[in-house]
């Protein structure tokens, strides 16, 4: 696939992630060389950076559980535990 003005993004992503193999590489530098307002896009990108922030605590996490067990095809409330220990024997 050619790199252009619509598909540019996703090469740009590849790249700053270390995914984008070395002949797309070259084929993005001569791109950006092309495509000097995208080049500077592209210089902006690994500017930006998101921290956690480890402040921030839900206090009422249970209220995230849904109560009760729904039944599936033939695991219901009586029998869960047996397909649940099946499940982790696989892994």
């Amino acid at each position: 696939m050619k790199i252009n003005r619509e598909n540019y993004e996703v090469y740009f992503l590849d790249y700053l992630e270390g995914k984008l193999p070395p002949d797309l590489v070259d084929e993005l530098l001569i791109f950006m060389d092309k495509n000097p307002d995208l080049k500077d896009e592209f210089e902006g990108l690994d500017t930006v950076a998101l921290a956690p922030d480890e402040d921030i605590v839900f206090e009422n996490k249970d209220s995230l559980k849904k109560n009760g067990i729904t039944s599936v095809g033939t695991i219901d409330g009586t029998n869960y535990e047996h397909f649940s220990s099946l499940n982790t024997k696989a892994t």
